[in-house]
């Protein structure tokens, strides 16, 4: 889980990007030379001129094409980099700048820059703040101009995340921190907020045991199954949310201290106990009918966009091995509007029941957000999707947004 510093950010939706362009730099790595002290306020500044105008940038890069051989670009006063795609990027940049809308500019903030810079140190350091986190890394090149362009270029990421997050237009302040040492090469990091809009953050399910047990979930459901299964018994809480809590209270004959040893499974270590069912259980009991969730098909893509990610690399959380988050993947198969979320459970109890019963139980997570979403009345569509996971035997991932608008995704899967 990201972990950053406690401030007046509080409220703001935040976001932290340390841009990485996939380009390779083909010469072996030797020292870079430092950038000026004002090369951060360079930076931001061509960052601004990009949003303010996209078309202009998109004419700019046109001219750059010369500065290509075959896969390697050799931009003048910089280093010579090997991409992986050539032209194709570029032109690709372009395409997609010419139909940009221009943006405000963002605006300096010091405490983000201050953020920035201690990136490497948030896991430990800080505690965790509202928001969304996402991590991208772009190389530093000599200049700022250079730096910028191989942002927007991304070249090598199917997704490009991080032009997409330079172009988010809920972003309003950035700081920028460069020259951060990682793998020998040193790298610019941008961190950026908004106001916020989701109702609710995601939040990855209850911590697992340290040194969890691979094996495989007793009588699981096929893949199709658990999704649908997953939709229908969330859609079953939400229409009887007291029923729902006397079967929640059936658990808690099971529980030995902290542990929850039900029958036919593994036992299964909590962080506290009875205690947070009975939580659970009285939240249920104070909650009206809510409506039911429609399944959205993008939404569903973004979730199964994660769970092929992460889930054969044994990893966990909310954030891509391409910093990703989740806005960022619903978005790639529609527009999310109002409201999103995302719940994500690990488990080798491989069952729909399970599933939704971790995230309304929400065991070890102070803010209970995944108990929130379920019960959130502004969300009504939902995406899904579950696979095998290299650590915990099973992950699923549930999307929620209050408006979503479909994109057209033939061709993009």
């Amino acid at each position: 889980m990201i972990r950053v510093r406690k401030s007046k950010l509080r409220s703001l939706k935040f976001t932290i990007l340390v841009l990485l362009s996939s380009a390779i730099l083909v010469f072996s790595h030797r020292a870079i030379a430092q950038p000026a002290p004002t090369f951060e306020a360079s930076v931001l500044s061509e960052i601004n001129q990009v949003r303010a105008n996209p078309k202009a940038y998109a004419e700019w890069l046109n001219t750059q094409k010369r500065n290509y051989q075959n896969n390697i670009l050799r931009l003048p006063g910089n280093e010579r980099v090997l991409t992986h795609e050539g032209l194709s990027a570029m032109n690709d940049a372009i395409a997609f700048l010419r139909t940009a809308p221009t943006l405000p500019p963002l605006s300096s903030s010091p405490e983000l820059s201050n953020s920035a810079r201690n990136f490497g140190k948030i896991d430990k350091k800080y505690d965790r703040i509202s928001g969304s986190v996402a991590e991208l890394r772009s190389r530093t090149q000599k200049t700022s101009k250079a730096t910028v362009l191989l942002m927007v270029l991304n070249d090598g990421d199917r997704n490009r995340s991080v032009r997409t997050s330079l172009f988010q237009p809920n972003y309003q302040s950035a700081g920028i921190a460069c020259r951060i040492p990682l793998n020998l090469s040193q790298f610019c990091i941008l961190a950026l907020s908004s106001p916020p809009q989701q109702e609710s953050r995601p939040t990855q399910s209850a911590r697992q045991p340290e040194r969890p047990v691979q094996r495989a979930a007793e009588k699981p459901e096929s893949i199709a199954e658990i999704e649908q299964a997953i939709v229908d018994e969330t859609n079953r809480l939400r229409a009887n949310p007291q029923a729902y809590a006397a079967e929640l209270a059936e658990l808690k004959q099971y529980f030995q201290g902290n542990l929850l040893k039900l029958p036919g499974h593994p036992a299964l270590e909590t962080q506290e106990g009875v205690a947070v069912v009975n939580e659970a259980i009285r939240d249920l009991k104070a909650t009206a009918p809510i409506s039911a969730l429609t399944v959205s098909q993008g939404l569903s893509l973004g979730a199964r966009d994660h769970v092929l990610d992460i889930g054969p690399k044994g990893k966990a959380g909310h954030y891509g091995t391409d910093g990703s988050d989740p806005f960022v993947r619903i978005n790639r198969y529609g527009t999310w509007q109002g409201s999103a979320g995302e719940n994500i459970s690990f488990s080798p109890i491989a069952t729909a029941k399970w599933h939704v019963r971790q995230w309304m139980i929400d065991d070890g997570v102070k803010s209970r957000e995944h108990r929130k979403a379920l019960l959130n009345p502004g969300y009504r569509l939902t995406g899904t999707a579950c696979g095998a996971h290299a650590v915990y035997g099973q992950m699923c991932v549930m999307t929620y947004s209050k408006q979503y608008i479909e994109g057209n995704i033939q061709g993009r899967r």
